[in-house]
């Protein structure tokens, strides 16, 4: 239970803030071509940055970047944990320098390429540490570990973009229960529930044209009372 508490602390990494308010500034500075409640499409400047987004569905939340193309990790990988069920990945085989994975595995007996260190390890490579490896061959492999502590965590990567997602609280005032906000290059997608998403999220109610019509933001209802008196 005790490291169950250390993964929730340390939510989605170092960047979850910095990601975070990079998606509510784009969403309040998207200009939205149609927005009705739950989802709608707009646009907005092609780079800077290419890829961007959140998601959360009920107790599963995630966040999704850039990320340079090789790197410590390498240039592709995969850790998912979902129960008990692990699913590691990597390419080239072996991972990279930090993240545990090794070249084979039978039985938990491991071989090559895991690499790190054990004091200040990361909460991915210390999954695959604590992981009961079944199997692993080169670049795929499928473990076993507790179901719970935490029940989702993973994080993937290709090239040079990079998804993490993690256990959270199922419903948020800040966010809401669902959501995704997401950037490919001019194109920006949203979908909330409830309608109009979370409380100061940058997400409108309503939009058509690149104008707001209702922003459902909290402070909206007490405006428009003020403004008919």
């Amino acid at each position: 239970m005790a490291n169950d508490a250390v993964v929730m602390e340390e939510g989605l990494g170092e960047d979850e803030d910095l990601i975070k308010n990079q998606t509510k500034e784009l969403m309040s500075n998207t200009c939205w071509l149609s927005y009705c409640f739950f989802c709608g499409t707009g646009c907005s400047n092609c780079c800077d940055p290419l890829f961007l987004g959140t998601f959360k569905f009920l107790c599963c939340e995630g966040l999704c970047s850039t990320a340079p193309g090789y790197g410590e990790d390498g240039c592709c990988n995969t850790l998912s944990k979902c129960c008990c069920l692990v699913n590691v990945g990597s390419f080239p085989p072996g991972g990279g320098g930090n993240d545990g994975v090794p070249c084979f595995a039978c039985c938990n007996i491991r071989c090559g390429g895991e690499g790190g260190q054990e004091d200040g390890a990361s909460k991915y490579e210390q999954l695959v540490r604590d992981t009961f490896l079944c199997s692993y061959c080169l670049c795929c492999g499928l473990g076993c570990s507790s179901p719970s502590d935490p029940l989702f965590l993973g994080t993937l990567k290709c090239c040079c973009l990079k998804t993490s997602f993690a256990t959270s609280p199922a419903c948020d005032e800040a966010t809401g229960c669902c959501y995704i906000q997401s950037k490919c290059c001019c194109c920006i997608q949203a979908l909330t529930l409830p309608p109009g998403g979370g409380k100061s999220d940058g997400i409108p109610a309503l939009a058509c044209c690149g104008v707001t019509i209702w922003s459902g933001e909290k402070g909206d209802a007490d405006s428009d009372e003020e403004a008919r008196s």
